[in-house]
């Protein structure tokens, strides 16, 4: 026994240092790729600031702490939107059998802003946790993100302030190689879920949190270009938003819907849907016995309509 415990020990051991070693010399080429990253987004006009990063997440990850990051995105043309964010820290890891998969980690307050033209929009944006996830993803993909927050709350400070938070709240986007003009293939596809969502507004009338999920893809290819141009080829194109699925609950009534939409010549929202409205407050009841209510919904000539009630006007997108 003392025999294997003499071969065992140095063996360990080197083995562990080996892998420190490499972890080390990993973490030192992950903060060169970032250091390299920021230079070629400040040679395109953004704003990239942030302290001295140091090394993290030894030994199961590769990993690095970032204090005080700064990032903000020029407009890039008219019509375009740009926008900024700023953290007190924020954590980039790989995992070494996963290297096509990035991972940011931050908690606390996040400052975010978007401005197009004379409008700005400016809020706090505070979790408990929040992971960003950036994957090369399949090779038909163009590229996957997810984002996932715990408890987030967000307080808006311009136009109009506003507080929104919720117990969870997660966004999974699937970006595709499609060829532009082809608009029967998914170029995007879209999933939104938020449990317990609460907000002022909704508190004032009386409304429980509200629990909602979304299913949507893109069919046909948005082009590169102004945003409005490119919008409005993808429309000449044939291209729509399949919504596959769209989930609402509150504590008395459940909303669960699909449809089509589209845009018209004038740039306002079209298509056609249906709806199905259950639940267990007496307003459900007063409408159906089987407490279901199946209620088309449509969209046309500016118009939003519930069954044959014209609802609300649709107002062209505003897109310069």
């Amino acid at each position: 026994m003392r025999r294997l415990l003499t071969i065992l020990v140095p063996l360990v051991a080197i083995v562990l240092g080996l892998w420190a070693g490499g972890w080390y010399i990993a973490t030192r080429q992950l903060i060169a790729a970032l250091d390299r990253w920021a230079d070629e987004r400040r040679a395109e006009g953004w704003h990239v600031a942030y302290g001295p990063p140091s090394p993290a997440g030894f030994p199961t990850k590769v990993a690095v702490e970032i204090p005080d990051p700064t990032l903000a995105a020029p407009a890039g043309g008219a019509g375009a939107i740009a926008w900024s964010w700023q953290a007190p820290s924020v954590r980039v890891e790989i995992v070494p059998w996963r290297l096509d998969r990035v991972v940011l980690r931050n908690r606390g307050e996040n400052r975010v802003s978007a401005r197009r033209g004379d409008q700005e929009i400016a809020a706090t944006l505070s979790s408990d946790a929040a992971a960003v996830r950036l994957e090369a993803g399949r090779p038909q993909d163009a590229g996957h993100y997810v984002v996932e927050l715990a408890q987030p709350k967000l307080q808006l400070d311009r136009p109009v302030e506003l507080g929104v938070q919720a117990r969870e709240l997660g966004v999974d986007l699937r970006l595709s190689r499609t060829p532009p003009g082809d608009h029967l293939t998914v170029a995007a596809v879209l999933g939104v879920g938020v449990v317990d969502l609460a907000a002022a507004p909704l508190d004032k009338i009386g409304a429980a949190p509200i629990t909602a999920n979304l299913n949507a893809e893109l069919l046909g290819a948005i082009p590169a270009g102004p945003l409005d141009r490119a919008v409005a080829s993808w429309r000449d194109d044939g291209g729509t938003i399949e919504i596959r699925r769209l989930f609402v609950k509150t504590s008395a009534i459940s909303v669960t819907a699909n449809g089509t939409v589209a845009l018209d010549d004038e740039m306002r929202p079209i298509g056609a849907a249906s709806a199905a409205i259950g639940g267990y407050a007496e307003a459900i009841d007063q409408l159906t016995a089987t407490r279901v209510l199946n209620v088309p919904i449509s969209a046309q000539n500016g118009w939003l309509y519930v069954g044959p009630v014209r609802l609300a006007r649709l107002e062209p997108l505003k897109l310069r």
